[in-house]
């Protein structure tokens, strides 16, 4: 895996091609990251069902609603 020292060094020494390809990597990997932890939280709402934002603000009106016939 490309670290970060790796692309700084690449841009010191002028070696673009290089950088590029450190960037590259970094970014791949920081995205491939991001989407499992999305997946993650997909899946555990989905299977575990945690309540989404909306679904608890229609909750919270209905309840305002009955509480205030």
């Amino acid at each position: 895996m490309t670290t970060v020292n790796n692309l700084i060094d690449a841009l010191g020494d002028s070696k673009t091609s290089t950088a590029n390809t450190a960037f590259a990597d970094l970014m791949s990997s920081k995205i491939n990251a991001a989407l499992s932890a999305k997946k993650i939280g997909i899946a555990n709402a989905v299977y575990n069902g945690a309540i989404n934002r909306q679904e608890q603000e229609n909750a919270d009106v209905q309840t305002v609603e009955t509480e205030s016939e």
